[in-house]
């Protein structure tokens, strides 16, 4: 039973860690992407 629960455990903790990275990883990717835009519209 406690082989279970354990695996559960992690099973969510993975899951809401591959969340927290997709959601962190779309912000860092805006940023750079608005910085590249705006070096192209200057130039």
């Amino acid at each position: 039973m406690d082989d279970l629960i354990n695996q559960l455990i992690a099973t969510t903790f993975g899951v809401i860690l591959a969340k927290v990275v997709d959601v962190v990883w779309e912000r860092l990717e805006e940023k750079t992407s608005r910085r590249r835009g705006d070096g192209e519209r200057r130039s």
